[in-house]
């Protein structure tokens, strides 16, 4: 299929390449969404991610799996304001490196993430731990910076095993999102887990699309 190489290409992957691992960015056999909706999004605005284990020897299969739930949810959410997810790297921050900080207590150990571990690539950095402290899903700065090289907050961490949204949430705040208190909207602070289609993923409003929009992460769609 020509678009799908051409499109792949467009996000950085050249070469052979695994449908599943290298263009969805799955790290587990996570049935793989529409492939056609997939490319149609990239033909428009997206985002590319780094999805980095912080101590990835205490990751079990379950918490594997939960985070590309999270990934499949972020991309039905975003879809709905035609917003695409692009390029998912995957890295790794090994047990003995990360000191502790795959147990995140409050906000200074989830900055100390950031301050040394940023990926150096235009994605988002987004920093998956075992444990999210004082019962919060994730945290990142509102409206995070591009400049991987500043040393003030960048990158947000999540907990997949605590909330399937937090995800779109965090990387929702990354660009540029604050907190909402309409019900079902994405960036509602209690907006819980939503495991299928038979709940509302959580709405983005067309004002909070300009804002994501805005930022710097956003790169211009792909050619057909």
């Amino acid at each position: 299929m020509a678009s799908l190489k051409s499109t792949a290409n467009c996000i950085g992957i050249t070469g052979r390449f695994s449908l599943r691992r290298d263009f969805f960015g799955y790290a587990t056999n996570f049935p793989i969404t529409s492939l056609r909706d997939q490319i149609r999004l990239l033909r428009g605005p997206h985002v590319h991610l780094n999805l980095i284990e912080v101590a990835p020897e205490k990751f079990t299969q379950h918490d594997r799996l939960l985070l590309d739930w999270s990934l499949t949810l972020m991309r039905h959410i975003y879809a709905t304001i035609n917003i695409g997810v692009g390029r998912i790297e995957r890295w790794q921050i090994k047990e003995e490196e990360a000191a502790g900080n795959e147990y995140i207590d409050d906000e200074d150990e989830a900055k100390e993430l950031y301050s040394k571990w940023a990926v150096p690539n235009t994605g988002i950095d987004v920093f998956v731990v075992i444990t999210f402290g004082a019962g919060e899903a994730g945290l990142s700065p509102i409206r995070g910076t591009c400049n991987k090289d500043d040393k003030g907050a960048k990158g947000c961490a999540i907990c997949p095993a605590q909330n399937l949204s937090s995800l779109a949430h965090e990387v929702g705040h990354y660009m540029g999102l604050p907190h909402s208190e309409k019900p079902d909207n994405l960036m509602n602070p209690n907006g819980g887990d939503r495991l299928d289609d038979t709940v509302n993923l959580g709405f983005v409003e067309l004002p909070q699309r300009d804002l994501m929009l805005s930022h710097c992460s956003i790169r211009g769609g792909c050619p057909r």
